[in-house]
């Protein structure tokens, strides 16, 4: 049942395409906008940050190649760490905001205009769910880590490891999370509760964990491919498959929510 779960969702994304570029094109370009207007309020120097050579190797990952005497000057670092905390908040709003989205056009077949509708308390109360459901997944995972990745080794371990960390967060994440999908529809359900009404389903939403860590394994391998002749293919690649995977994850939340609480049955 995990891989037909995980085949509807796809499904449900493809075949609602323009569904999908609905609720989640105005968000992201509005939490771009904002971002920006921010930054230029606070300061910061778009152009500088993202053309000066010292700031480009630090995000390269090539730290040792700063200069120390190059880089922003001291305001600019300020501007920009105090930017940095608006838009993680921003983003998970927007994030919120297309999920909620979402959910409400496959649950209750809500129309979506050219900006999906914003309901300010439904979706400040979805992110702050998923922010404490984030925080009990890291938790786990944290303490996953410390015992199995000492057992794994380091070389071959690495690999194998991040395969483990995805099927498990993804576990994680679809066992808790079908409170979240209730929230957006305007049901109440906690975590505790989510829990324990999608334990019936352990087994197939396990086997959904593992196809979603394949996919995205998949995806990553013809990026890390393609990469190496069209870094900017490569690229543009990558951000398609994030945008349909998210897409799926959400769709698999509500999936989940249509058949355990709702009693809906997988097509055939």
């Amino acid at each position: 049942m995990g891989w037909d779960i995980v085949k509807h969702s796809l499904r449900m994304v493809v075949m609602n395409l323009g569904a999908a570029l609905r609720v989640t094109l105005a968000p992201i370009v509005i939490g771009l906008l904002l971002v920006y207007l921010i930054g230029l309020a606070l300061g910061v120097d778009f152009g500088a940050l993202f053309t000066d050579p010292a700031v480009l190797d630090t995000l390269s990952g090539d730290a040792s190649a700063v200069d120390p005497a190059s880089g922003l000057s001291d305001p600019q670092l300020q501007s920009v760490a105090m930017l940095v905390p608006i838009s993680i908040i921003l983003y998970l709003l927007m994030a919120s905001w297309m999920a909620v989205s979402w959910h409400r056009y496959i649950l209750v077949e809500d129309k979506l205009g050219i900006v999906p509708s914003f309901n300010f308390g439904t979706v400040t109360a979805y992110a702050g769910k998923s922010l404490l459901i984030g925080l009990i997944i890291m938790l786990a995972i944290g303490l996953l880590s410390v015992v199995l990745f000492p057992l794994l080794g380091f070389t071959f371990g690495l690999f194998l490891y991040a395969f483990i960390f995805g099927i498990g967060v993804s576990y994680l994440v679809f066992r808790l999370s079908i409170c979240l999908p209730a929230r957006a529809i305007g049901e109440k359900m906690g975590i505790r509760e989510s829990w324990s009404k999608t334990a019936e389903l352990s087994g197939a939403i396990f086997q959904a964990a593992l196809f979603i860590a394949l996919i995205n394994t998949v995806i990553e391998a013809v990026r890390t491919a393609i990469g190496v002749y069209m870094p900017i293919v490569a690229e543009g690649l990558s951000m398609l498959g994030t945008w349909i995977m998210t897409l799926v994850g959400i769709s698999i939340l509500t999936t989940l929510y249509g058949m355990i609480v709702e009693g809906r049955q997988l097509p055939k």
